[in-house]
């Protein structure tokens, strides 16, 4: 059986053997399809490690980047030689610059490394492929929330174009995360808050990606997914904690 994302299970019916449900609450819409290859795929101690080792070294990027802030802070403060209370209040603002660079920085830098390379497909999640994925909707997930004076600002679609996402004109994007290399936004479309676009799926050891697309107007609502893939159709508008059907018309 396969639940969609976004769906609430009541329990008032019991979801049988390969159906399909969606919605909430949850109803039969189909036949489960085979997303993944049913054999699971090897299992090398070595990917656990270095997930684990990742998830280290993502924490420490927010770290790093307080920290330069704060040695830019008593670097001034030592420079002009005054008092360190005073000094601290008018660097401030320098410190928290210094911190917002270098975290965005990194956060490039990270994202545009991980895309080398990156294609659509079906892969093991203990895989180069699959290790990449997940770190960059790490680095994303948290540079929403620390990085939030871009996205809470008009500077998103910017942003997304530099880590390689294709944005047309007139695009207003808030807390979203993404695959930006498989993904494209065009002209006029709006993803509102914590929107889920592309990234991937999981299953019995796989993930699963592809290019999404979200068409010329089209709208997103709060905490919408577009699931790997799918290609939101123009004009067309995609509910509050919904999910983009697998076929959308222009205006729906």
């Amino acid at each position: 059986a396969h639940i969609e994302p976004g769906s609430t299970v009541t329990g008032d019916k019991p979801v049988k053997k390969g159906a399909r449900w969606a919605g909430s609450p949850a109803r039969k819409v189909g036949r489960s399809k085979q997303r993944f290859p049913d054999y699971h795929p090897p299992r090398r101690r070595y990917w656990a490690w270095l997930y684990g080792a990742t998830a280290l070294l993502l924490a420490a990027v927010p770290v790093a980047s307080a920290l330069a802030g704060v040695a830019a802070v008593v670097g001034l403060i030592r420079l002009t030689a005054g008092s360190p209370y005073v000094g601290a209040l008018l660097f401030a603002p320098v410190g928290a610059l210094v911190y917002l660079a270098l975290y965005a920085t990194l956060t490039w830098v990270g994202v545009r490394l991980c895309s080398l390379g990156l294609r659509p497909g079906v892969t093991p999640v203990r895989s180069a492929q699959g290790w990449r994925l997940w770190t960059i909707t790490r680095l994303l997930d948290d540079a929403r929330t620390r990085f939030f004076p871009v996205y809470a600002g008009g500077l998103t679609p910017a942003w997304l174009r530099l880590l390689g996402a294709t944005v047309g004109n007139d695009v207003e994007v808030s807390t979203a995360v993404m695959i930006p290399k498989l993904t494209t936004i065009k002209d006029g479309a709006f993803l509102a808050d914590d929107t889920l676009v592309g990234t991937y799926e999981l299953g019995h050891g796989w993930m699963r990606t592809g290019e999404t697309t979200i068409g010329k107007r089209a709208f997103v609502g709060n905490s919408g997914i577009t699931q790997p893939g799918r290609k939101l159709a123009k004009n067309s508008l995609v509910a509050v904690l919904s999910s983009t059907p697998k076929k959308s018309k222009s205006g729906s």
